[in-house]
């Protein structure tokens, strides 16, 4: 067998190489994700985690949130991490991928000082959910716009998206409307008022976080 017919024999077809490369990646992803989930479960331990308080400006609106300041302390004392630079980094590292939230929603990075995060509910973490997709997005776009009764609670580009939704899925809306109106209810029946807002919020960081103002759609 000539050197021309060994190496046809065997070569690996370039599929195949990509296709090993993207379930490398995947797996890989799913590690660091996993590691990154391991951290904030620590964060959340009620004796030794990040300690939580109440957002004293606005009240009952913001329970159990913690400050950029006590988070970036809390990565100091229980990681390996020693400066407070490549702390500020891991918070951040967290923020991007979702597992904790600002409570106010132009605030797109930690910092170390009195501003409030929120974590983010486990079934929200990426490893939980798959990605979700416009119909879905439509979905909570419409049950956001029943809830707040009129536009004035969104901003300008979710209204926007919201007509853009209402026009592609037109032939699909009124299960749209309907598939909203279930969920708003099964929220409705199981939690009082705190856990509905807490709900609400959790719910508008995931949509944030996957759909955030400059993408387009």
């Amino acid at each position: 067998m000539d050197a021309a017919n060994k190496c046809e024999k065997h070569s690996v077809a370039p599929s195949a190489i990509f296709s090993n490369m993207n379930l490398t990646k995947c797996i890989i992803d799913v590690m660091v994700f996993k590691n990154m989930e391991k951290i904030v479960v620590r964060m959340q331990n009620s004796v030794n985690g990040v300690p939580l308080r109440r957002d004293i400006t606005l009240e009952y609106a913001h329970p159990s949130v913690f400050t950029g300041a006590d988070l970036v302390n809390w990565i100091l004392y229980n990681t390996e991490i020693a400066t407070t630079e490549n702390a500020l980094y891991m918070a951040n590292l967290l923020f991007s991928n979702g597992l904790f939230f600002s409570i106010t929603r132009h605030q797109m990075m930690v910092t170390n000082d009195e501003h409030c995060y929120r974590f983010q509910a486990p079934n929200y973490w990426i490893s939980n959910i798959s990605q979700p997709g416009d119909y879905e997005y439509a979905v909570y776009l419409c049950k956001k716009h029943m809830e707040v009764k009129d536009l004035s609670g969104m901003a300008d580009y979710e209204i926007e998206r919201l007509e853009y939704f209402k026009k592609i899925y037109c032939n699909k809306w009124v299960h749209i409307n309907l598939q909203a109106e279930t969920e708003i209810k099964i929220v409705d029946k199981k939690n009082d008022l705190y856990e509905k807002k807490l709900t609400d919020t959790q719910e508008q960081a995931f949509w944030d976080f996957h759909r955030p103002m400059k993408n387009s759609f």
